[in-house]
């Protein structure tokens, strides 16, 4: 990447620009010895860009697409046993939190479980 002093970008811009348009390489301007910054080509969409990249390519769908993987309903399964899950270091939960609907209240002596 080629930098040039902010002098110099004032002095000589057109052939600056004119070089940039041919190489298509990016020029940082210094100022006062620290970049400030970057001229660089400008990229229309509608010069050779193609903004549909995956048009004309064959779509297919797998007829089980949309089955249940038996896999997931087993693992669905073991989360839902009693104590899958626990509360400690490394846990989703806080130490000393319920897990269930008393979950935002801290375990303790003083608190008594809901009836029903």
């Amino acid at each position: 990447m080629k930098t040039i002093s902010i002098s110099d970008a004032r002095n000589h811009l057109p052939s600056i620009i004119d070089d940039v348009m041919s190489t298509h390489e990016q020029v940082v301007v210094i100022r006062y010895g620290a970049p400030t910054v970057v001229i660089m080509p400008f990229r229309d969409r509608g010069s050779g860009a193609n903004p549909y990249p995956l048009r004309g390519y064959p779509i297919s769908v797998a007829k089980d697409f949309d089955e249940p993987m038996p896999d997931l309903w087993g693992a669905l399964a073991v989360a839902e046993e009693p104590g899958a899950y626990r509360v400690g270091k490394g846990s989703l939960t806080r130490p000393g939190t319920r897990i269930g609907s008393d979950a935002a209240r801290p375990a303790g002596p003083g608190i008594r479980k809901k009836k029903g």
